[in-house]
């Protein structure tokens, strides 16, 4: 289980999401000179033509681990940050919500995102966020803390201007 409460079924997507999770931390640490990073960092890159459809041969979570770690390159490859909002985009239904991916782990991605796109598309998502929320203000029994706080993160910004 990630901090955020998505948790893995499959052992090649949990490795793979933990290692988005791990190039995460070492992009948001800087370390983003190591060829390790940069070699992770430019599959991800590469990866993303594959990623049209979250039904595919990457499942939609895995998708949203990658994108997430994406959202925090810097350097030339910064340019592909806009684009990470379109993916999530193209995969979200009418109610707001993600086919076969978890609300909390997408919406957090989006915030990291941070761009004009991602706060849209995270607009769309608020009557999902709001509908999970319980009468106590909680959002379920998983990673009650963290989800609470993804969810509170997301309701402020959409409100913000611009």
């Amino acid at each position: 289980m990630l901090p955020n409460g998505k948790v893995y079924r499959a052992e090649p997507a949990a490795r793979f999401g933990v290692s988005c999770l791990a190039l995460r931390a070492a992009l948001r640490g800087g370390l983003t000179d190591r060829v390790a990073i940069e070699r992770h960092t430019v599959s991800l890159v590469h990866l993303q033509n594959r990623w049209g459809e979250c039904d595919g041969y990457f499942a939609a979570d895995v998708i949203v681990a990658a994108v997430h770690a994406l959202a925090y390159v810097t350097g030339p490859r910064r340019k592909e940050v806009p684009q990470l909002a379109a993916v999530l985009a193209a995969n979200q239904a009418e109610d707001g919500t993600w086919p076969k991916a978890d609300l909390f782990h997408t919406t957090e991605a989006l915030l990291a995102i941070g761009t004009a796109e991602a706060r849209a598309v995270l607009r769309r998502a608020v009557p999902a966020l709001l509908a999970r929320q319980r009468t106590d203000g909680s959002f379920g029994s998983t990673a009650q803390q963290e989800r609470a706080l993804i969810a509170l993160r997301a309701l402020i910004w959409v409100e913000q201007e611009g």
